[in-house]
């Protein structure tokens, strides 16, 4: 400490003492401080860094996921179209069953009614015959 009767010059180096020590406890608070920040962002690098790479990671699945989910897709398509050809061959054999089905109907059809005339013609004959049968009969 200075003492109070001590003239401004002769204060001088205790000042500049005081001054350095204030210094450099300013220069060693700012050195601390400048590491705590150097550390702080070395920290906050490694976390983003980190962070990136979880995200590339992520990235790199969902590619993944979309290059599967387009092949499945793919093949989906693929099995909707021969599906798709199978049905129509179906309903086309489908439709020539139908249609050899109705054309078989129409030659039952037609040769019910050719038996039910020839059946028709048949009875009048046998009637006819029958007839004539009796009358001759009578007459004799």
């Amino acid at each position: 400490m200075t003492q109070s009767n001590d003239t401004p010059l002769e204060r001088l180096p205790q000042r500049i003492e005081d001054i350095a020590e204030l210094l450099a406890r300013s220069i060693s608070a700012f050195d601390r401080r400048m590491e705590q920040m150097e550390i702080q962002a070395t920290t906050e690098r490694e976390q983003r860094a980190s962070e990136y790479a979880k995200i590339q990671q992520l990235i790199a699945a969902t590619a993944q996921a979309n290059a599967e989910n387009t092949q499945q897709i793919s093949k989906l398509i693929e099995v909707e179209r021969a599906n798709e050809r199978r049905t129509n061959s179906i309903a086309k054999s489908v439709m020539a069953v139908t249609s050899d089905v109705k054309d078989t109907v129409v030659s039952v059809k037609a040769i019910a009614r050719a038996l039910e005339r020839q059946n028709r013609e048949l009875s009048d004959a046998l009637r006819q015959q029958s007839r004539d049968f009796f009358d001759a009969l009578e007459r004799h």
